[in-house]
């Protein structure tokens, strides 16, 4: 999608979710974000890697405090727009890469705290080896404000297509 943004939303418009909106704001900010999300009256935001995001309110060099402030930031504007906001974050792997099948939300990668704790609801997807290779996930739930953490599902995805092939 962020590889070309217009092609992705000629496609979302032929698909009949003409309403979709792709924009880049690499590394970008909240301010930013929010005149985009007043501009377009978006109801929903979706931000892909919120490490790559600038922190306004902070000069901190490690990844981990501006990434903190840069959620935290992210969560305010949710609130002032009265929008629903999504972030995708990359799940830590430890020291040796191992893979983690069920994920909580202290396995993010870089804020082991402050990244879950600006969350409402943290959804984890994890493999070992041989899920990978028969291109299985694990959908897990690690942390949720409005209920249970405990659940979890196996899916298997068509990679090539990008879909849920079965839960």
């Amino acid at each position: 999608m962020m590889a070309d943004p217009q092609r992705a939303q000629k496609i979302s418009a032929e698909k009949g979710i003409g309403n979709l909106s792709v924009y880049d704001l690499t590394p970008g900010d909240a301010r930013q974000l929010e005149d985009l999300v007043e501009e377009t009256e978006s109801d929903i935001v979706i931000i892909d890697q919120i490490r790559n995001m600038n922190a306004l309110n902070t000069a901190a060099k490690d990844i981990t405090r501006r990434m903190d402030q840069a959620a935290q930031e992210f969560r305010a504007m949710l609130k002032r727009q009265d929008v629903l906001g999504i972030s995708i974050a990359q799940a830590y792997a430890g020291e040796h890469g191992k893979k983690v099948v069920w994920y909580g939300p202290d396995d993010i990668d870089s804020s082991r705290v402050g990244l879950a704790a600006s969350g409402d609801l943290v959804i984890g997807i994890g493999a070992d080896e041989n899920m990978l290779e028969q291109d299985r996930r694990a959908l897990s739930i690690g942390k949720n404000k409005l209920g249970d953490t405990k659940k979890g599902i196996i899916t298997h995805f068509d990679l090539r297509h990008s879909k849920v092939k079965a839960i």
